[in-house]
């Protein structure tokens, strides 16, 4: 049982390491158009 235990705990932790890379990056790249905007924004003022 003690290997059982030993694989769910990695697996649960890949899938969640997994998951927090996939929405870091989704947020990232919803993030950088509108900064980028900004930046035009500024420069244009």
């Amino acid at each position: 049982m003690q290997i059982w235990q030993y694989l769910v705990i990695v697996i649960s932790v890949l899938i969640v390491a997994f998951l927090a890379l996939i929405i870091r990056q989704f947020i990232v790249g919803w993030k950088t158009p509108a900064d980028e905007r900004t930046v035009e924004k500024s420069k244009e003022l």
